[in-house]
């Protein structure tokens, strides 16, 4: 799916890789931005329309 960020995180043991996480904001969501009126101006350049509005099953998987 189209998304506009995203950092996936991946962890290293031995020689495999395992999923960690998807983060879908910088800074855990904690940015801030000032001073608020650029808050304001990159907000309203995020394109929401891509955002899904249908529940995402999780998908588990043990090694």
């Amino acid at each position: 799916k189209e998304i506009d960020y995203c950092r996936v995180d991946l962890m290293l043991k031995g020689e495999d890789i395992y999923f960690s996480e998807i983060t879908l904001s910088p800074k855990r969501g904690k940015l801030k931005i000032t001073p608020a009126i650029w808050d304001a101006k990159l907000g309203s350049m995020w394109d929401l329309s891509l955002a899904e509005t249908d529940p995402i099953e999780p998908v588990y998987s043990c090694p």
